[in-house]
C-alpha cells in the first residue's frame, strides 16, 4: 500500500540520477533497488551501499532538530548520494567490502601435559574497503549536489550550530568523525558535516567534495586529513579551525542585538535534552509536557505533568510521542506506539490517562493517529493519521466519556504527500500546520468542502498555532530565528526574542504562555507571565532574512506503469581473511 510513494520515488530518482552521478563521476554497477515500507509508524531512510539498495519508510520525518521539507524529494536524494559518494570512495570493487589479517602466537610449553602455551601475541588488523567519516558522508548527502536544495541550511540546522558556538561547545574535528553520542550529539555530527561541506564548496569550488572522495578511494589512504590536504593543499583539522573562527565571528556579531534585547520569560524545566509540547490543564494549576528525562535518546519521550503548587514533575505515561490534549482536569489523551500487532507492526494509537483512577486506557487499535485535539464545546476529538506518506484528519464525535471502542471518521481524503503536524480547534474549526514543499504553513479546514484554506502561507516557516483571543499565537522563522508571534487584526507582533528558538506555545486564560525554548543544546519549558511586544528590528537576524531561503524543484507523484515485484538475491560478497596461528 505504498503506490503513491513509489510513484513519487520513481520520478525523484530519475530526476536526480544524472546530477548526482555526474558530480561524483561514478555510476553504480547495477540498478539501485529502492524499497518503500509503511509497515510501522516509523520514519527514516537507509542506504546499504554494498548491496546497492535503499530502504525508505513512507511516513515523513517529524523531528524537532530539523526543518520541514518534502520528505521523498529530500530523503531519496540523500540516500542515493550515499550510494554514489560512498561507491566513488570504495578502494576495491563492491563485492570485496573488507579483508582481515590476524596473527596469534603462544608461550613455549613448560610441561609435557600442556598442549600449547598461553597466547602471548594477538594481532588483528581489518582492511576496510571504505573509509569515509560520518560528518563527510552525511554532510555530502545533505549538500546533495550544487543547486539541489531538497534540503538546505534551514533555521533548525542554523539554530543548533549557533547555540554551540555561543556556548563554546562546537564539536571538535575529531568528535565529528564518530557517532554514538547522547542527546543532540549525533545530530550535531550531521549538522556540522553539512555546514563544513558547504563551506568547503564555497571556499574551494563545487568539485571539492568529489576531489576529497577521490582521494579516499586510494587503497593507501585512510586519513580524512590527508584526503582534504590532497584536494585543497591544507589539512582538514587546519581548515576546521579556520571555519570555526569564521563561525564565532559571524554568530557573535549577528546575535549582539538579540542579546541586548532578549525576551524569553522564566525557565521552569531544564536539565534534559528534550522538553516539548507544554499544554495548560483546564484549571491552569498544572501543565502536561513531553520529556526524555532518564533517557539518553533525544526522541525517547515520556508524558509528565508539572504542578505549580509544589513545583514537582510527575510522570504519567511512557513512550508518548506527540502533544497531549486535556479532556478535563482529571483526564488527558495522547498518542504513543502500541505493542506489536499480530503482523508485527507498531502503530501510534490513542490513549487516555485518568488522574482520579491513576490508570491508562487504550482507545484505539492500529489507528496510526497523532496529535489529538479535544473540543470541549462540541465534544469532538480530531487527530492526524498517515498512510503511504500522506496525512489526513480524522474526527470522533459525541465524545462525552472515555470509551475503549472510540470510532473515528476520516474527514479529508488527500493523496498528495501532504504532511500535517499539529491540530488546533478555533471557533469550532480545525487549524493545522502542514508542509507540501519547503517549510510549514498554517491552514484552516473548511468543514463543508473539506478543503484546506491558507491562513499563513509564506516562504518562511510558520508552525505550532494556538488560539489567542480571536487571533493566533504561532512560531515563525521569518527573521532567520524561530520566535513566537501574535497575529491579530491583520498585524503580526513578536513576543519572544531568543538566540536559540521558541516553539510550541500554550496560552492560559490569564494570558500566561508556556512554550518550549531551544537553548544551549536542549529544549526547556519556559513561561511568559505577561505579553510584551518587541520591535521587529530587534528580532532575529533581519526581518526579511527569509529571502535567503532557497527553493528546490517540487517533484510530485504521477501515475506510472508497473509490474509485479519479484524477489532477487543480493550479490555475493567476499571478505578474505588471512590468519597465521
Amino acid at each position: 500500500e505504498t503506490r503513491r510513494s513509489a510513484e513519487e520515488t520513481a520520478l525523484v530518482a530519475e530526476t536526480i540520477y544524472k546530477p548526482v552521478t555526474s558530480y561524483y563521476e561514478f555510476e553504480p554497477d547495477s540498478k539501485t533497488h529502492i524499497i518503500i515500507k509503511d509497515v510501522d509508524d516509523y520514519s527514516n531512510g537507509a542506504a546499504y551501499y554494498y548491496d546497492n539498495k535503499i530502504i525508505i519508510w513512507a511516513l515523513p520525518m517529524d523531528y524537532e532538530l530539523r526543518g520541514s521539507h518534502r520528505w521523498l524529494n529530500n530523503v531519496i536524494t540523500h540516500e542515493f548520494v550515499h550510494i554514489v559518494q560512498i561507491g566513488a570512495s570504495m578502494k576495491y570493487p563492491r563485492r570485496f567490502p573488507a579483508a582481515f589479517i590476524q596473527n596469534l602466537n603462544y608461550e613455549n610449553e613448560k610441561r609435557t601435559d600442556v598442549l600449547y602455551g598461553y597466547p602471548n601475541a594477538m594481532i588483528s588488523y581489518p582492511i576496510p574497503g571504505v573509509s569515509v567519516p560520518p560528518w563527510l558522508a552525511e554532510g555530502t548527502a545533505q549538500f546533495m549536489y550544487p543547486g539541489a536544495n531538497f534540503d538546505f541550511w534551514d533555521s533548525h540546522r542554523d539554530m543548533i550550530v549557533r547555540e554551540r558556538i555561543l556556548n563554546n561547545n562546537l564539536l571538535s574535528f575529531d568528535a565529528m568523525n564518530s557517532f554514538g553520542k547522547r542527546g543532540i550529539g549525533n545530530e550535531s555530527t550531521y549538522n556540522q558535516g553539512f555546514f563544513f561541506s558547504g563551506w568547503l564548496v564555497n571556499k574551494f569550488g563545487k568539485n571539492i567534495l568529489y576531489k576529497i572522495t577521490k582521494s579516499l578511494s586510494k587503497p593507501y589512504n585512510y586519513s580524512i586529513n590527508f584526503a582534504i590536504k590532497e584536494a585543497t593543499g591544507e589539512r582538514g583539522d587546519v581548515l576546521y579551525n579556520l571555519w570555526k573562527e569564521e563561525l564565532e565571528k559571524y554568530y557573535k556579531e549577528n546575535t549582539k542585538t538579540i542579546l541586548e534585547n532578549e525576551l524569553k520569560g522564566r525557565v521552569l524545566i531544564e536539565g534534559n535534552t528534550t522538553n516539548l509540547h507544554p499544554v495548560w490543564s483546564p484549571n491552569e494549576d498544572t501543565f502536561a509536557y513531553l520529556s526524555n528525562k532518564g533517557h539518553d535518546s533525544f526522541g525517547k519521550t515520556d508524558l509528565y505533568y508539572f504542578n505549580f503548587a509544589d513545583s514537582i514533575e510527575y510522570k504519567i505515561a511512557n513512550g508518548v510521542h506527540s502533544a497531549p490534549s486535556w479532556i478535563n482536569d482529571s483526564t488527558i489523551i495522547y498518542t504513543k506506539r502500541s505493542k506489536a500487532n499480530k503482523w508485527g507492526s507498531r502503530y501510534f494509537d490513542l490513549y487516555s490517562y485518568s488522574f482520579n483512577e491513576k490508570t491508562e486506557k487504550r482507545l484505539s487499535k492500529n489507528l496510526r493517529s497523532e496529535s489529538p485535539a479535544y473540543n470541549k464545546e462540541t465534544k469532538q476529538i480530531a487527530a492526524i493519521i498517515s498512510y503511504d506518506g500522506t496525512s489526513n484528519i480524522i474526527l470522533a464525535s459525541n465524545f462525552d466519556k472515555i470509551d475503549e471502542n472510540l470510532e473515528f471518521e476520516q474527514i479529508t481524503s488527500f493523496n498528495n504527500g501532504l504532511q500535517m503536524f499539529s491540530i488546533m480547534w478555533f471557533d469550532n474549526e480545525i487549524y493545522i500546520d502542514a508542509v507540501m514543499h519547503q517549510g510549514r504553513n498554517i491552514f484552516k479546514l473548511d468543514m463543508i468542502s473539506r478543503d484546506l484554506i491558507p491562513v499563513i502561507e509564506e516562504k518562511w516557516d510558520s508552525r505550532d498555532q494556538e488560539n489567542y483571543n480571536k487571533g493566533l499565537i504561532f512560531s515563525n522563522n521569518r527573521s532567520g530565528i524561530f520566535n513566537l508571534a501574535i497575529q491579530k487584526n491583520g498585524s503580526i507582533n513578536y513576543i519572544t526574542n531568543v538566540t536559540g528558538g521558541a516553539f510550541m506555545p500554550s496560552i492560559s486564560k490569564k494570558n500566561k504562555i508556556l512554550y518550549s525554548l531551544y537553548e544551549n543544546g536542549e529544549y526547556k519549558i519556559c513561561i511568559l507571565d505577561s505579553l510584551t511586544f518587541i520591535e521587529d528590528e530587534f528580532v532575529g537576524y533581519d526581518i526579511d532574512y527569509y529571502k535567503v531561503f532557497p527553493q528546490s524543484e517540487l517533484i510530485l507523484s504521477e501515475p506510472q506503469e508497473s509490474r509485479a515485484y519479484k524477489e532477487s538475491m543480493l550479490s555475493m560478497s567476499i571478505v578474505p581473511k588471512l590468519m597465521i596461528d
